[in-house]
Formats: C-alpha cells, sequence, structure tokens
C-alpha cells in the first residue's frame, strides 16, 4: 500500500484590501500562471460589520491566498467580481442570500437559495444581525422566445430520491437551448451550526452534508481542522483516506452511468450499473464498517486501521469490479442508441469551461486538464493546466 498521498505543505497567505481594490487584486493574481478562483464567501465581523472574502489558489507552488475586503458599519454593497470571474456568480448571489450584502453590477443579481415567497425578506442567515439591503425581487426565469420553442418545468418534486429542485428547460424539439436549475427549497442550517458545536463533534455535521460525499466532505472538515492546529495525519492514515476517497468516486461514478442512461431510457444500462453500485459500497463497508463510510474520517487521521485479512479481501473485490464494469460498459458506449443521444452534449468550448472553474469530468470532456490530486497532494506526478 503506498503512504505517499499526502496533502502538501500549503503556502497559505492572508491579504486584506478594500472592497473598491477587491476586483483589480483578483484579476492581478489570476492573470499569473497556474493561479485560478477557488470560491466567494463572506464572514461576519461583528453585528455591524461584514467582509467579502476570495479564495484564488496558487496550483504551481500549492498555495492559496484569501482575500479578505471588509466593509465598513452599516455598508451592504461591493463591486461584483462575476463580470471578470463568472464563476463568482452563484457564489455572489449566495452571499447576498446569506449575508444580506450585494454585488454591485451582477449581471443576473437574484436570489439564489431563498425563495422569495417562502422567507421573510430581512432574513439573512449567515450575518450577525438583519442588515440594511433592497429587498429581493420575485424570481425570474430566463425565458427563450421563438417559433418552435417549448418549455418543460421538471420538479421541484421527483419521483426518484434526489432533494428538491426545480429544473425549467427550453427545448426546440430535441436540442435544449437553455436549462435554468432553481435550487434552496430545503435549508437545513448546516453553516450556521458548524460554527455553534462543539469541534469535537463537527466532523458528523460535516459528514453528513451529502450521503453521496461523506468521505470528501469529511476529508474537507479533517484537513481544516489539521491545518489549522498543524498536525498533519499519520501517512498511513492518508493513504488510507485516499482509498475511502476514490472507492467514494467509484460509487458515485458508477452510479451516475447507470442514471445517464435511464435518462435516455435505455434499460440495459439503467439495469446493470445499481448492483455495481452496489458492490463499490459493499467495499466501502469493508474499509470503513459503513456503506457510505460515515464516522471514518476524523481529524488526526481515521477512526480504525486495515488488517492483512480486509486488505486482500478488498483487493480482490476491487479486480472483481474492475472487471465487471470493464465488461459492462462497452453494452453502453458502444451502444448506436446511447452514442446518439450522449456523444458531443453538454460539451463547453475549453475557454467557458476555464471561465467556469468547471471541474471533474465535465471538464476533462470540456479540454480542463486541472485536477486538484495533482496540484495539492504529494506523491502525484503534477500536471499544470496551461
Amino acid at each position: 500500500m503506498t503512504t505517499t498521498l499526502l496533502p502538501r505543505a500549503l503556502n497559505i497567505t492572508l491579504e486584506e484590501v478594500t472592497p473598491a481594490e477587491l476586483v483589480s487584486r483578483v484579476t492581478e493574481l489570476l492573470s499569473q500562471p497556474g493561479w485560478r478562483f477557488g470560491h466567494l464567501t463572506a464572514r461576519s465581523l461583528d453585528t455591524r460589520r461584514t467582509a467579502v472574502e476570495v479564495l484564488l489558489l496558487d496550483t504551481r507552488h500549492s498555495g492559496m491566498t484569501i482575500l479578505s475586503a471588509p466593509l465598513a458599519a452599516g455598508q451592504s454593497e461591493y463591486p461584483s467580481l462575476t463580470l471578470t470571474i463568472p464563476a463568482a456568480h452563484w457564489a455572489e448571489r449566495a452571499v447576498g442570500d446569506m449575508f444580506g450584502i450585494r454585488a454591485v453590477e451582477h449581471p443576473r443579481w437574484k436570489s439564489l437559495l431563498l425563495h422569495d415567497d417562502r422567507w421573510p425578506l430581512d432574513l439573512f442567515p449567515l450575518a450577525g444581525s438583519a442588515q440594511a439591503t433592497s429587498p429581493r425581487e420575485p424570481y425570474r426565469f430566463l425565458q427563450v422566445t421563438g417559433q418552435g420553442i417549448h418549455e418543460i418545468p421538471v420538479g421541484p418534486i421527483h419521483a426518484g430520491i434526489i432533494e428538491p429542485g426545480h429544473f425549467r428547460f427550453s427545448c426546440l424539439g430535441e436540442i435544449i437551448t437553455n436549462l435554468e436549475i432553481r435550487l434552496g427549497y430545503q435549508h437545513r442550517g448546516i453553516e450556521k451550526r458548524l460554527t455553534e458545536v462543539p469541534w469535537s463533534q463537527a466532523r458528523y455535521l460535516a459528514e453528513s452534508a451529502s450521503s453521496d460525499t461523506a468521505a470528501g466532505n469529511a476529508l474537507a472538515h479533517a484537513l481544516a481542522v489539521e491545518q489549522l492546529l498543524g498536525i498533519p495525519p499519520p501517512p498511513r492514515a492518508a493513504a488510507l483516506r485516499t482509498v475511502a476517497l476514490e472507492l467514494e468516486r467509484l460509487a458515485n461514478h458508477i452510479g451516475d452511468t447507470g442514471a445517464l442512461a435511464g435518462d435516455i431510457g435505455y434499460s440495459p444500462g439503467s439495469s446493470l450499473f445499481p448492483p455495481l453500485r452496489g458492490a463499490t459500497l459493499a467495499l466501502a463497508l469493508l474499509l470503513s464498517g459503513n456503506r457510505r463510510q460515515r464516522w471514518f474520517i476524523q481529524p488526526g487521521g481515521v477512526a480504525r486501521d486495515l488488517d492483512d485479512d480486509r486488505r486482500r479481501a478488498l483487493l480482490a473485490g476491487v479486480r472483481e469490479l474492475a472487471r465487471r464494469v470493464t465488461d459492462h460498459l462497452p453494452l453502453v458506449l458502444e451502444h448506436p442508441g446511447v452514442i446518439e443521444r450522449m456523444e458531443n452534449v453538454g460539451r463547453l468550448t475549453p475557454a467557458l469551461a476555464c471561465d467556469f472553474g468547471i471541474v471533474g469530468p465535465a471538464g476533462r470532456a470540456s479540454g480542463s486538464r486541472y485536477d486538484v490530486r495533482n496540484h495539492f497532494v504529494e506523491g502525484v506526478p503534477r500536471v499544470v493546466e496551461s
């Protein structure tokens, strides 16, 4: 078993700027090779002051910079980054909902998560207190017009088990000209609760945010705690965490393959891959003691080691899973009906994928080579996106 898959020692820089300087400073850093937008959020400084904070990743040197722009007391506006950094568009709207501050000149400013017909206009869940801001406007779906265009609304109640979400398709025959997704129908207060629970219990809350990403969210929380305290996990624990993440990734990708087949009405694919996903979850149970790998990854390491008997069973199970997946994939990927419905569908130009920070399979299908494991993990060859 490899023991070299460790998070790199991160070079984290904190920099304070004024709201007026924020856009120019972000633009300056992102113009340098290897830098990319990470996230935008806000933080309550006290009951009257909030700071807008932007995370930028330096993929060449495994580092990051956090730009903090404190707003003056009572101030509730800052210059929008979206026109310069399109990937910030949802984050700025979420900050508006949660903190009551507005991104001025945002191209499509409207509520993202707090629906106008369900939540009080003065409710800002993550703000220190209610702040003065313009009221939320009724939600405006983007309307596509023209001969032959028809709209198909789906949700927010679904026949499957996914969480509530409204999907509005604008179609021209078989061509989807626009899809607008509206989420925010279900709130559990996880962000606020994370600031209130004892730190020793926070990992249980973090990993419960999404069952399909329990290991990923638990690892994110564990790494945050470990970096704050300066306590790296043992190499063996880091390797076991990597195995857990890969099993979770396999389960999700295998399950999505079957779900995509079902979405286009290809029943053989939709019936063959769910059992393979179940077999992957059984391997996760063997590793962690839980099919969803809950309670396994924790600050400082993992909850239990992997003995030789379970290690051999895990390796044998992975080999058998690989064989079965390899046998089944041609039934989907080489079927003419599947190819006709899926080939080249949803691909973005490399420039657009870069502008919006697209990652994962969608990013790679659109020409992006970025993989966080290549930049922030020891023991993996590094590939810097051009």
